[in-house]
């Protein structure tokens, strides 16, 4: 968002340029705006520092990891059987595509098909549940 013009300036120029003492009504109708114009600044500067207040102390639930831009951010991700459907302009559709009878669970190796090797965490084996279509 482009800085806004020091507005108070802009009375400077106006008590300088002589339009006071020869057109009144024009040099008052001037100031009335370059006065509205301030307080409408000082305002709307109000509220958005507010909002970014908001924003900062808000919780959301993200489709990436936005912790930078939003500190109290967690991501949202699908779990086993589970979509997202985006296609509707802000709306997320949650699409459960089967249950976990559908599928096997088997433990997680290092790929290895020599010498497999399992893959541990916290001295307890890691499973995983491989669903079936």
């Amino acid at each position: 968002m482009p800085a806004l013009p020091p507005l108070d300036r802009l009375k400077s120029v106006l008590r300088q340029s002589g339009i006071q003492q020869t057109n009144q009504p024009l040099f008052q109708v001037i100031d009335q705006l370059i006065n509205w114009a301030r307080d409408a600044q000082v305002e709307l500067n109000a509220q958005v520092q507010a909002s970014a207040a908001s924003v900062e102390d808000g919780t959301f639930l993200t489709t990436g990891n936005d912790i930078v831009t939003l500190p109290n951010s967690k991501q949202l991700l699908a779990g086993i059987g589970i979509t997202f459907d985006d296609s509707v302009f802000g709306q997320r559709t949650i699409n459960a595509s089967g249950s976990l009878d559908s599928g096997f669970w088997t433990p997680l190796t290092d790929g290895d098909e020599d010498e497999t090797d399992l893959i541990f965490a916290s001295g307890e084996c890691i499973m995983v549940f491989v669903p079936t279509p």
